[in-house]
């Protein structure tokens, strides 16, 4: 049906052009609202604590190792006088011993337990029973065995129940204060190792750390739902706030792959619960954990109920607010329709104007009615319409300046990487009194020079990444780019990680090229292999001479391999598998293999093995002066 009433026209106008806008202002308004409070959500609550509960829990592990490893020291004396009174003022004089540990146990070389001390109340009944469970020896033990393994001077021992402490250690109980921390040091003799210290860490003090989080969830941020608990890497709950989840629960899917790939940097998970209902939490990796054994993750969860109850009462309000401002606007329309029409006429057409794109467009005021101001707010829109245009384009500008920012951050990261490990051993050199000390500072001092002329470089040479830079060509052999790698990574090995190790396979075979380049293409990819293949895993570096002369470096590591998905986009700039990272490093190893006149690329992404191989032209064997033959 038409409309022919000037006055129903302007009514269903103003109701579109006034109400409609209101009513998609108030959606906008909502969704930005709960956009918003998730945001804070993610920032100030979830991600924080989180990463606090992560920061706590590394703070715990770091305290355990410092104090235990003064009692090593204390335990050197007693392998070498045999004074057990002497041993027990050390400890005594330590800060919360006694409320820190639970026992300390001593053993020589070959296991013969020498002392054991225990911090319970000293009843005779409960002191014999502890007794009767501390074995003569502990050479059988798993904890001591590894311990005097040439590559493990520190063992973990992470939640368990202790068979110094409980005679079935086998049942599960829902109690923390029934569980422990095991900690096991190799303690140093006259000759290469004098015994094994082993200390026992009361569980109550993870839990202590997980009931703070959650306590202050609850009373300060007024989430009475909120649950913080600490798991393994196989999502397996450690420590919980709840403590019915110690025995036989299970995250949901969704929430155990988040901790099985947690980072130190917080992750943010949307699921639902065992009992369905919706929830986020907040999933944060112990920065340190896998490097001293302990691969924590802390997981602080909330119900979106709860997070989103604002949201809620802001919608109820929303509603009515639409149908007073909807019914105000149709009784005002009805009263001065006739007397608005033409200033409408003229903001509508002004209106069409800033949507074909003219922002300069401006409307004429008439009077000092209300009308008059909403033409001069119009006005006052498109000037800033106009404003705004330019500040995109300024954006657009500077984001351009960022993403160049970008990929020199990334250049300039693998340098820092060797410099800074070294560093850190020389440091855990001198603190640890390891005779090796002015040999790592030497090498510490051969990798910082090395590493800062390759700062410089590119500092001086990096270009938009589009750009060509001029190879600075010299003539050497494959194997040697394998013993830089090896010079750079030698450091990083000894922290821990992956293993790293290389097959020198080229012979005599050499190349002419730009040693500095190629380093860095193959630096990116043994990053990647050790990333991939993580604590426990291992990379090989293989260089050889292939039948047609070209040279072959093959990176290989153990990791879980690839999806196809994953495989097309390898080499794509920006594309990246990682949370942190720019996706540059594959790309920029490929511009730089064939600046060379080489090739790159994916030979096996199957789990267990990923290949890459980069083929280089190689200089023709030189004749042996001695026998004739090339």
């Amino acid at each position: 049906m038409r409309i022919r009433s000037l006055t129903a026209r302007f009514v269903l106008t103003l109701l579109l052009s006034t109400a409609l806008p209101f009513l998609v202002f108030g959606v906008i308004v909502r969704v930005g609202m709960r956009e918003r409070l998730e945001a804070q959500v993610v920032r100030v609550l979830l991600a924080n604590q989180s990463a606090l509960l992560a920061k706590e829990l590394d703070g715990l592990t770091a305290s355990i190792y410092r104090d235990a490893s003064l009692i090593e020291l204390a335990a050197r004396k007693l392998l070498a006088d045999g004074d057990v009174n002497a041993f027990e003022r050390e400890l005594d004089l330590l800060p919360g011993f006694h409320s820190d540990f639970q026992v300390v146990l001593v053993a020589d070389a070959h296991g013969e337990v020498r002392v054991t001390i225990d911090t319970f109340a000293n009843e005779d009944g409960a002191r014999a029973a502890r007794e009767s469970l501390t074995p003569a020896t502990v050479a059988d033990a798993d904890w001591f065995r590894a311990t005097l393994a040439e590559s493990r001077s520190l063992v973990w021992a992470d939640r368990h129940l202790s068979a110094f402490l409980h005679r079935n250690p086998e049942r599960t109980t829902r109690n923390p204060s029934d569980y422990s921390i095991g900690l096991a040091l190799r303690v140093a003799g006259d000759g290469d190792v004098g015994g094994v210290l082993h200390v026992l860490v009361p569980w109550q003090r993870v839990q202590q750390i997980a009931d703070g989080v959650t306590e202050q969830l609850r009373s300060q941020a007024g989430f009475a739902g909120a649950v913080a608990s600490v798991c393994d890497p196989a999502a397996r709950v450690l420590a919980c706030s709840d403590r019915e989840r110690y025995v036989g629960h299970e995250l949901g899917e969704t929430l155990a792959a988040a901790v099985r790939i947690a980072t130190p940097e917080p992750a943010i998970v949307t699921f639902a619960d065992a009992s369905g209902v919706g929830a986020m939490a907040g999933v944060a990796r112990v920065e340190r954990g896998a490097e001293r054994g302990l691969d924590w993750r802390g997981v602080v969860e909330v119900p979106s109920q709860e997070l989103f109850a604002t949201v809620r009462d802001f919608d109820r309000v929303l509603i009515g607010l639409t149908v007073f401002v909807v019914g105000t606007l149709v009784v005002w329309s009805l009263l001065v329709s006739r007397a608005i029409l033409r200033p409408v006429r003229d903001l509508a057409q002004a209106t069409r104007d800033i949507a074909r794109g003219d922002v300069d467009v401006r409307v004429r005021v008439r009077g000092r009615d209300e009308l008059a101001a909403l033409a001069r707010s119009f006005n006052g829109m498109s000037a800033q319409l106009a404003q705004s245009r330019e500040q995109l384009r300024q954006a657009a500008q500077e984001a351009a300046w960022a993403e160049m920012a970008r990929q020199v951050a990334h250049e300039i990261k693998n340098p820092l990487t060797p410099m800074r490990m070294s560093a850190q051993l020389v440091q855990r050199a001198r603190r640890d009194g390891d005779p090796r000390v002015q040999e790592l500072v030497d090498r510490l001092a051969r990798t910082v020079i090395e590493q800062t002329d390759q700062l410089a470089r590119i500092a001086t040479d990096f270009r938009q990444f589009a750009g060509k830079r001029d190879l600075e060509l010299a003539e050497f052999s494959a194997d040697e780019l394998c013993d830089d790698l090896a010079g750079l990574f030698a450091a990083e090995q000894e922290a821990g990680g992956a293993s790293l190790s290389f097959q020198r396979d080229a012979g005599a075979a050499r190349l002419r090229a730009d040693r500095g380049e190629l380093r860095r293409a193959l630096l990116n990819l043994v990053q990647n292999a050790l990333q991939a293949a993580g604590p426990g895993g291992h990379v090989v570096v293989r260089s050889s001479r292939e039948d047609d002369g070209r040279l072959a470096f093959v990176v290989r590591d153990d990791g879980p391999g690839m999806d196809e998905a994953t495989r097309a986009r390898l080499f794509e700039p920006y594309f990246t598998t990682r949370s942190a990272g720019t996706g540059l490093g594959l790309a920029i190893s490929r511009r730089i293999v064939e600046a060379h006149g080489g090739s790159i690329g994916l030979l096996r992404a199957e789990p267990g093995c990923t290949e890459f191989r980069i083929l280089l032209p190689g200089l023709p064997l030189q004749a042996d002066p001695a026998n004739g033959r090339s």
